[in-house]
């Protein structure tokens, strides 16, 4: 038996989280953490999640459960992150529409404009006549559930200040594209709502994470975070989700400190810090900034987003909580192309900052990307590449950035006419190449750091095509 007691207390009563291997071990009354899943109840128990019980005991004291926190289209002038990440490059060959990404937050506003035609919709599930007409354990959840008050109706976060977030957050990764509203996702992908932030509690996120297995999520994106522990329902529950097939991203949080933060830094999940548009880490003040460090996975976007907001309105607002769907967007755009959970790992671990255009690429078999591992490309006039920022001009490229918290030296790019890549791999592996000329990266100083960098080479046209 392993006993949490990481629930909420409530006067002398408490809530417990345990997995018990016999049931006859339940020391007081119980209730399943994943609920009897219907037509997934036999895969839920082939991964023991049948396992896990909430146990409400009689005690004297118990500690609280860490609270989870939260990190034509003619408003798209105003998405100027998408730049930033070289979105509309990546649209050329990508649009995700065909992708399921789940959005574990407070639950959105599921009239808007913006929101209600890119939603995820349970073909099994019939609206509103209180039956689970699919027999996967859940009463009309059409386009969604409210997993935190057991309930179909999505928009939660009645216990927050920021009821916004979970629709700020869905439409920065598929708010609708060419309506004539509003401005767009960085994916057109299906919107799979998962509320865990309530309007009486707060929960549901382990059971939530499970519903995306069962119920054909790619993506799991999660714009939050606990303080101090990693539930050990809500690691079963990512294992289920990435064995099943999905891909769970997660904010870092902002809590200005490089200490690892949970579920983001496990390993089978993806970490997402927050940078402005030009790569520079968001920070507030002391303590409200993104955090950092080896387990951040990479950074997006993340200062002065703007996207949806409650009762058709648009806003903007700041944190890991609006990088991490820059990510899970850029994800979808992949996965639509076919590509392997493998492949989109290994292209994600390439880079520092976020490249939708560069992950398209890469994933795509028969892409020169593909085949030679080639991750970065300029041309003159481009301006703030990751994974450095940098400018290309006749001079060659001056170039400074701060990667996991920490700074790096200028480097001096020089412009080295006519050379081929081949000629490039003979002579050093730090440069970056246009289709006309090889820039060779040459630290300055003594005091540089960039020699656990890779940055390959790429041939682009003057149209930015490899």
């Amino acid at each position: 038996m392993s006993l949490l007691p990481i629930i909420v207390v409530a006067g002398a009563a408490a809530v417990f989280k345990g997995r018990f291997e016999r049931l006859d071990t339940l020391p007081c009354g119980a209730r399943r953490t994943f609920r009897e899943a219907g037509k997934f109840e036999a895969r839920r128990q082939l991964f023991g999640l049948h396992l896990w019980y909430d146990l409400d005991c009689e005690v004297n004291g118990s500690e609280p459960e860490p609270p989870a926190i939260l990190a034509g289209d003619p408003l798209l002038a105003e998405q100027t992150s998408y730049k930033s990440i070289r979105a509309p490059r990546a649209w050329r060959v990508a649009r995700g529409e065909e992708v399921v990404v789940q959005i574990v937050d407070t639950g959105i506003d599921d009239g808007h404009e913006d929101l209600r035609s890119s939603l995820w919709t349970n073909p099994g599930e019939i609206p509103g006549n209180n039956i689970d007409d699919d027999k996967n354990g859940y009463v009309d959840d059409v386009h969604g559930y409210n997993f935190a008050d057991d309930s179909p109706s999505l928009l939660g976060g009645g216990l927050l200040s920021r009821r916004s977030h979970g629709s700020h957050v869905a439409g920065t990764v598929g708010a609708t594209w060419n309506n004539s509203k509003g401005g767009r996702g960085v994916s057109a992908a299906r919107l799979m709502i998962a509320t865990t932030f309530g309007n009486h509690r707060i929960g549901g996120f382990a059971e939530a994470i499970a519903y995306a297995a069962e119920n054909g999520a790619r993506i799991s994106s999660n714009s939050w975070s606990y303080r101090g522990t990693f539930p050990g329902d809500v690691k079963a529950a990512l294992d289920y989700f990435e064995e099943s097939g999905g891909i769970a991203v997660f904010a870092a949080g902002n809590d200005d400190t490089d200490l690892p933060v949970y579920p983001a830094a496990y390993a089978r999940v993806v970490a997402v810090g927050a940078t402005d548009d030009s790569g520079v880490r968001y920070y507030e003040r002391p303590g409200l900034a993104s955090n950092f460090g080896p387990w951040v996975n990479l950074t997006a976007p993340g200062v002065n987003i703007f996207s949806t907001q409650l009762h058709n309105g648009y806003g903007r607002d700041s944190g890991t909580s609006m990088a991490c769907p820059h990510v899970a967007g850029a994800i979808a755009l992949a996965a639509g192309t076919g590509a392997s959970n493998d492949k989109i790992f290994h292209c994600l671990h390439a880079m520092p900052r976020l490249d939708a255009a560069f992950l398209v690429d890469c994933v795509r078999p028969t892409h020169p990307a593909a085949i030679r591992g080639i991750p970065w490309m300029v041309s003159p006039g481009d301006e703030e590449r990751p994974p450095l920022s940098y400018r290309v001009d006749r001079a060659g490229v001056r170039c400074c950035s701060e990667i996991g918290g920490i700074s790096l030296c200028d480097y001096d790019f020089q412009a080295v006419p006519f050379a081929t890549a081949e000629q490039w791999c003979a002579q050093s592996n730090l440069a970056l190449c246009t289709i006309d000329q090889l820039l060779v990266a040459q630290p300055r100083g003594t005091g540089c750091r960039g020699d656990h960098m890779s940055i390959w080479a790429a041939a682009a046209d003057d149209d930015d095509d490899l």
